[in-house]
């Protein structure tokens, strides 16, 4: 839900190992989180962007 929300991401990539969690992530596409929620999630996750490292496009 969150990767949905996420304006700096232009196309999730959803991946599971069997069916029990290809079915969980396609729940998942169901839920819209609060614009509360979307703000909690980096205070309890922090993290850091894959592809704005400085090191790409050397």
């Amino acid at each position: 839900a969150w990767v949905l929300a996420e304006p700096r991401v232009t196309c999730p990539i959803l991946g599971a190992r069997n069916l029990e969690q290809f079915n969980d992530t396609i729940e998942g596409l169901k839920i819209t989180l609060t614009p509360e929620e979307r703000a909690a999630i980096p205070a309890v996750a922090p993290g850091r962007w894959v592809g704005v490292d400085p090191v790409y496009g050397r």
